[in-house]
């Protein structure tokens, strides 16, 4: 049945197939060979991360920042002295007299007047006003000579109640100032979290090349053995459908370079987009896998939940947003409670108080500073237990990950040596030529399992570092971020 297949095939269509393996070879050569050049180490990885400052997270950090910082400018704008110039003439109505007695005639003059006067509140409440009243006219009687007189002006208005030493001024520059201090904290954090995602993209990347390399060698092991089946085929040693059966396989593994050749472009394509680089400067990464975490245990899970609720920024930052809170709810209620001043000037003392009435100003302020603590401490709350489940997330599933890892290679080694030993079988004649291929593709599926084991585990260590903040803002060597990295926190 065999010979008389092999008969009967076309020697054209064996050319043909031929040529299709030919082909096939070249291609994964050319797509082998096409990310081919100097490959990224980490410490080069978190060189271009450090000194990227372009990023997306970390731009709208900064601009936060300075919004932050320029409502702290407008705060203090309230302490800074004003001063405040009026110039100009005065009509005044002048009774006459004759022989010391007032007559019925009205005279008119005009008198040029300026004054000139700052105003400065301090820290306490306390606000001075002093300034000068200068004048000048023709007319010399005793009223316009009084009106004429220039004259130093100096006011002093002092808080008696509640709000001295916390003037409503002072409040807004106080919860501006902890804005500022908690918009700063996020940008911390946003450093971390870019550089987390730096060393992922990198961690995808590497997982990526080694998938990529497994299958590429799937694939030469396929075009190998369709190229022995189109020989034996020709010499009328096989079937046509074993011979098909091989080729179709063949195609398969083409396929599956494609496929893999693309997910490669694509993890490039990421890790330049973060690093701000182009694609063609991300070949590759020259890299290991960190080793599987050992000592995981439930005394190192406590002491990192513990590190990481001290360390963590952005819970630093909700704890400034709660005290810039507590500001905003006393500007609320000192806005409508009673104001008691006295102003003491060279000509003047008087006691002012000022009283709103009706209850729905005092009653909405009261809520509002409930709600605005309230709200801020609930926040607070949520991502204090939002950090202590991505700190047990994380070490579970670095435990799980490691304990894989450690199952997985050996089977790897196995398959490894057992493809060994079948190529040396099917060499021998021992073996039919698909075995190997079946040897290959067992070997290439547990090495792309593998990849995706390691690749679990370094992103999960580069989310417990985040998790923990381990990677302080005060790390800027490459070499020394790249290998916290690839340690435990």
């Amino acid at each position: 049945m065999t010979c008389w297949m092999a008969a009967r095939m076309p020697e054209s269509w064996c050319r043909r197939c031929g040529w299709i393996v030919v082909f096939g070879v070249v291609a994964f050569a050319g797509t082998g060979n096409a990310a081919e050049g100097p490959r990224l180490t980490l410490p080069d990885v978190a060189r271009l991360a450090l000194a990227t400052a372009g990023q997306g997270a970390l731009a709208r950090a900064r601009f936060a920042e300075q919004r932050a910082q320029s409502a702290v400018h407008l705060a203090q704008g309230a302490f800074d002295w004003n001063v405040d110039v009026t110039g100009g003439y005065r009509r005044v109505a002048l009774s006459g007299s004759s022989g010391g007695f007032l007559t019925t005639d009205i005279r008119f003059a005009n008198i040029l007047a300026t004054s000139v006067t700052a105003a400065k509140l301090l820290d306490n409440g306390i606000r001075i006003r002093p300034g000068l009243v200068m004048s000048n006219g023709d007319d010399q009687s005793r009223l316009a000579s009084e009106m004429l007189r220039s004259q130093p002006l100096l006011q002093v208005e002092v808080p008696v109640d509640g709000s001295w030493g916390q003037p409503l001024e002072a409040l807004r520059l106080n919860a501006a100032r902890s804005e500022l201090a908690a918009t700063r904290l996020d940008g911390q954090h946003a450093r971390q979290l870019y550089l987390s995602q730096v060393m992922k993209s990198a961690w995808a990347l590497l997982a990526t090349q080694q998938k990529y390399a497994a299958t590429l060698s799937q694939a030469a092991v396929a075009e190998e053995i369709a190229a022995r089946m189109l020989r034996l085929t020709a010499a009328r040693e096989v079937s046509q459908m074993a011979s098909d059966d091989v080729l179709a396989r063949a195609q398969l593994r083409r396929n599956a370079v494609d496929q893999a050749a693309l997910e490669l472009s694509a993890a490039r394509l990421d890790l330049a987009l973060l690093l701000r680089t182009d694609e063609a400067s991300v070949v590759g990464l020259d890299a290991s896998f960190p080793a599987p975490a050992q000592g995981l245990d439930d005394a190192r899970l406590t002491r990192l939940v513990d590190e990481a609720l001290s360390r963590r920024l952005d819970l630093q930052g909700e704890s400034q947003r709660i005290e810039s809170a507590h500001q905003r709810a006393r500007i609320a209620q000192q806005e409508v409670d009673s104001r008691l001043t006295l102003q003491a000037g060279h000509d003047r003392l008087l006691l002012n108080w000022s009283k709103p009435l009706g209850e729905n100003r005092d009653l909405g302020a009261r809520e509002q500073a409930l709600a605005e603590v309230g709200q801020a401490s609930l926040q607070s709350e949520d991502l204090r237990r939002h950090i202590e489940v991505e700190v047990r997330m994380a070490h579970k599933r670095l435990l799980s990950s490691s304990q894989t890892i450690e199952r997985m290679r050996p089977v790897v080694e196995k398959l490894r040596d057992r493809f060994g030993l079948v190529r040396q079988l099917v060499d021998q004649g021992q073996q039919p030529p698909p075995a190997l291929l079946d040897a290959a593709d067992q070997l290439s599926n547990a090495q792309r399992q593998l990849a995706d084991l390691e690749l679990l585990h370094a992103e999960t260590l580069a989310d417990l570092h985040l998790a923990t903040a381990s990677i302080s803002n005060e790390m800027t060597e490459p070499a020394m971020l790249a290998r916290a990295f690839s340690s435990l926190p």
